[in-house]
């Protein structure tokens, strides 16, 4: 073989043996290889006869190992190589691939087809592609024995085509080379005598490209073309293993097809039965085969097809069908409608729910509906039922693309995205949002927006924050939430009213991945708690679910995911929270001081003037800006070098929630300043990993952020409002004490007064005044018909003494630590 110069059609005998020999150690690796038959089984190529039929192998990476090594086995490796079975550095090209020979009319391989079997989208985890071809021309068609027949299916791949052949469907053949089938394809077959050809590509972007490829050449022959119809996104092998007998469904498919066109419009036929393994339909068929002859389309028929909203209009030869609740569909699995069907000149009327996608439910509905109509021709209906499947899938398949455009980012003008960066490469950029919230009508609460902020930011860890703003009716923590969440891409967020219990178990497996879920009201959201939990704490959900199988009508048992990581941002006017959601969650209560109401009356009068007006129509910019800055942060790493040199308070268990807290609150800061880090690499075990690391000024800004009297173990089950209450009913006590020159236990007040002095309503007074009873901080005296309050805590009794909290970040950059996230107040504060 050492004089073996090129391959190519005229290549030698040796070359024809050397391949032989090739394939055969292919063939022997599959049959004793268990999962490679099971792949082939899975995809619904069943049995010996197509693996020996054809001669598939497996390329198990042991061809090497059978060669001869040295100068004996040169010529061999030579050869191997310009026939493209090895590459120039001597590996195997189909290593790891199940290998389809391609044949000519003489049984001489003209191209080898590899497709490998554990895919990585359209690549292998090893970044080859998942269907691979030797690197020599070919316009050959695959299984050129089908051109016998009168009538072809054309299939998308070698391995679907199989899958035909599998099903006893031998009038089936597909390209033979990476180009496809050849220009000339129309002439081919009508030179060998097909007249009928049917397409039976996937129901996919390329396969309707290549359908719409292959009908023009077809009908320029003069060849009358048929389209195969699949559901959305499936082929021959999806619909095969969703059932029990693969021969009758494949031969619905078929009966099901859709003509598509040829010089003239073809009669109308009837519809061949399928019983068993075999069908007939046309004397042509070779023996052994099955064939079914597809329905056309009436095309002298005229017809309106009429879509409104959700509902699909459809009137031909006086018959009105019309077919409800496509707005309703999900997924890709089913279409279940309601769909009737009357006769205009009798006034007969059918109507029932029914499952397209369900060919035993179909020729339900269609014998009912022929019994009610007193049809002379049901094969007509018949027809207008594949005519309503295909408008109702086509309509399903434009709102899921609507669906999926309005749930991707919109692409950005390199205007827009370098505003957008320099948003993030501002040295100042924290005071930049807190500044932004001012501009966009924020009174106050400079901290909140910012911590409500990254709470948004932190849907991109992988352990987010969950923010409950927590205060009374109308001080303002609704249009803080709903500030917070205009600032945050449309794609990225999900703003509901209120949850039930098992919503979030049935949303798409991404739908919350790296989004903001947000809820107008935690008790809107009661039911869906423990959810919501679980979405915190562990990242995803999951529910086995008992329904009905579309396909057979029985029941199956099927597991719904969703999976996170998702930051939580809600809103409350409750005085109490649930324990397991508040002590996984960051509670933040705004800011109900009097000189607060007084800005936020004088920034509502201002609103009204000629500047305000201004103002307002410069807010959209704003909101713009942030939406794309968002748009440009990366879900990356983030590492926290001094992580061990931080210390928390261990007085209470719940620290091991309250630190996470703490520390995704740091990572959070720092991964909003992605753009002004370096990206670090690291390498193990052959995966690299892009990180950025937090810095010591990213864990003084979170302790800033979460400074306050949070965090004595005294005040920690004492929510914001609470602790606000106490803390002024402490100030009215030193004063009464004061003005009465008494101790601070013989001072007694009433709620009147407590009213009075912290300007609240009846109804909050109370609430929180029980709260602080039912907590042991006062206690009641009834002094006749009325009761009056002691206050048994005292601000001056239960101050650290200086030094005597632990410190969250390293020496020289942080302030002491209260330890504890859970409730915090920060009615006093702001961002410097």
């Amino acid at each position: 073989m050492s004089n073996v110069r090129h391959v190519g059609s005229d290549r030698g005998d040796e070359i024809d043996e050397l391949i032989e020999l090739v394939l055969a150690h292919y063939g022997a690796a599959l049959k004793e290889t268990p999962a490679a038959v099971r792949w082939l089984v899975d995809r619904g190529i069943v049995g010996g006869e197509p693996v020996n039929e054809f001669g598939i192998g497996l390329a198990d990476r042991s061809l090497a190992r059978v060669l001869p090594s040295g100068v004996a086995g040169r010529p061999l490796r030579h050869g191997l190589k310009q026939v493209g079975l090895l590459r120039a550095s001597g590996h195997e090209t189909f290593r790891g691939c199940l290998v389809f020979p391609i044949r000519d009319s003489r049984g001489r391989v003209v191209q080898c087809h590899g497709r490998r079997m554990q895919p990585h989208n359209s690549r292998n985890a090893e970044g080859e592609p998942e269907g691979v071809w030797l690197p020599m021309p070919s316009t050959a068609i695959w299984h050129p024995k089908a051109l016998t027949s009168s009538e072809v299916i054309v299939a998308d791949s070698v391995p679907d085509a199989l899958v035909w052949w599998s099903a006893g469907f031998r009038h089936v053949l597909t390209a033979g080379g990476p180009a496809g089938l050849p220009e000339d394809i129309g002439d081919v077959l009508a030179a060998a005598g097909v007249r009928r050809v049917l397409l039976a590509q996937a129901r996919t972007a390329d396969g309707e490209r290549s359908v719409a490829t292959l009908t023009g050449r077809l009908t320029e022959a003069k060849l009358e073309c048929f389209r195969v119809v699949f559901a959305a996104n499936a082929d021959a092998s999806t619909h095969v293993r969703a059932s029990t007998d693969a021969s009758r469904e494949l031969a619905e498919r078929l009966r099901a097809a859709v003509w598509l066109g040829n010089a003239s419009p073809p009669p109308r036929r009837a519809v061949a039965n399928v019983s068993g393994a075999a069908c007939s339909g046309r004397s042509a068929a070779t023996p052994g085969e099955q064939s079914v002859s597809p329905v056309p389309a009436a095309a002298s028929s005229s017809c309106d097809v009429r879509v409104d909203g959700g509902e699909l209009h459809y009137t031909t030869g006086g018959l009105a069908w019309r077919v409800r609740g496509l707005d309703r569909v999900t997924g890709t699995g089913s279409l279940r409608v309601t769909a009737s069907v009357q006769h205009l000149a009798s006034g007969g009327f059918h109507l029932d729910v029914v499952d397209l996608f369900s060919a035993r439910l179909r020729n339900q509905f269609l014998a009912d509906a022929a019994s009610e109509l007193n049809l002379d021709d049901p094969q007509r209906l018949r027809r207008d039922m594949h005519a309503v499947l295909l408008a109702c899938e086509d309509h399903v398949l434009d709102l899921q693309r609507e669906s999926e455009q309005s749930d991707h980012a919109p692409v950005m003008t390199a205007a827009e995205e370098h505003a957008a960066l320099q948003l993030l490469r501002d040295p100042q950029l924290l005071d930049r949002i807190s500044d932004d919230f001012t501009a966009l009508g924020i009174v106050g609460e400079r901290d909140n927006a910012v911590l409500a902020y990254l709470g948004a930011v932190s849907r991109l860890l992988d352990t987010p924050l969950a923010v409950v703003l927590q205060s009374g009716s109308g001080t303002g923590k609704s249009t803080l939430a709903d500030t917070v969440l205009s600032l945050i891409p449309a794609e990225a967020r999900l703003a509901v009213s209120a949850l039930t219990a098992q919503s979030l178990f049935y949303l798409a497996d991404t739908a919350l991945t790296h989004k903001v879920l947000a809820v107008a009201e935690v008790q809107g959201a009661q039911r869906a708690t423990y959810a919501l939990k679980l979405l915190t704490s562990e990242g995803e959900l999951s529910i086995a679910s008992t329904g009905k199988d579309t396909a057979s009508g029985a029941l199956a048992t099927r597991t719904y995911r969703v999976h996170g990581p998702v930051a939580l941002l809600l809103t409350t006017s409750a005085a109490t929270l649930d324990d397991e959601l508040a002590n996984r969650a960051i509670v933040v209560g705004v800011d109900d001081e009097q000189s607060q109401t007084t800005a936020i009356l004088a920034a509502q009068r201002h609103a009204q003037t000629l500047d305000g007006l201004i103002a307002r129509q410069e807010r959209q910019a704003i909101r713009d800006l942030h939406t794309h800055a968002q748009r440009l942060l990366e879900p990356l790493p983030v590492v926290i070098p001094f992580a061990s040199e931080l210390t928390f308070t261990d007085r209470r268990t719940r620290a091991r929630r309250d630190q996470p807290k703490l520390l995704s609150l740091i990572r959070a800061i720092a991964l909003l300043h992605q753009h002004q880090r370096p990206r670090k690499r690291i390498c193990r075990q052959g995966i690299e990993t892009i990180y950025i690391e937090a810095t010591a000024v990213d864990a003084a800004v979170a302790q800033r952020l979460t400074a306050g009297s949070n965090g004595r173990a005294d005040l920690t089950e004492l929510g914001p409002q609470t602790r606000g209450l106490l803390e002024r009913l402490d100030v009215l006590v030193a004063s009464e004490s004061r003005t009465r020159h008494c101790s601070r236990a013989d001072i007694r007040f009433t709620r009147r007064q407590a009213r009075e002095h912290t300007g609240w309503s009846d109804y909050a007074t109370r609430r929180h005044l029980a709260r602080l009873v039912e907590l042991e901080f006062a206690c009641t005296h009834r002094a006749g018909n009325a009761f009056t309050y002691e206050l048994l805590w005292s601000e001056q009794d239960h101050t650290d003494p200086e030094g005597a909290a632990e410190k969250y970040v390293p020496d020289g950059i942080s302030r002491t630590s209260r330890g504890d996230l859970a409730g915090i107040s920060r009615t006093k504060r702001e961002v410097n």
